[in-house]
């Protein structure tokens, strides 16, 4: 399907990588990429990838959007471990709601609020 969407944007350089070659160019080279399409499972391996090169996990805002609906969450859940020890980074989260505005403002065509 990536493919056949390519053909319609000749100016876009559209790749093919197996998953285990692409983690070794999202390690060596992120920078060359900026989207990558995969299937749930692989994006899921990819961005837990992306977001410890970053720094930690914890710290990898996330956003689910489609053309008319989005929803904002940091990439990974619950942390039962640290549950009520006041150690829980919200940098996540806030760069999150960041992005969830962004989206809204491209939306509704409000740079106030992007």
């Amino acid at each position: 399907m990536c493919q056949e969407v390519a053909q319609e944007y000749p100016d876009v350089a559209v790749d093919d990588f197996h998953i285990d070659a692409m983690t070794v160019h999202l390690v060596r080279r992120a920078q060359d990429f900026d989207v990558i399409v995969t299937e749930n499972m692989f994006g899921d391996i990819l961005s837990d990838l992306a977001g410890e090169l970053s720094g930690s996990l914890g710290t990898a805002p996330s956003i689910n959007a489609s053309a008319t609906t989005a929803m904002a969450q940091a990439s990974h859940g619950s942390a039962p471990d640290i549950a009520g020890r006041n150690l829980a980074n919200p940098v996540a989260m806030i760069l999150s709601g960041a992005m969830l505005f962004e989206w809204l403002g491209a939306r509704h065509g409000d740079a106030g609020r992007s």
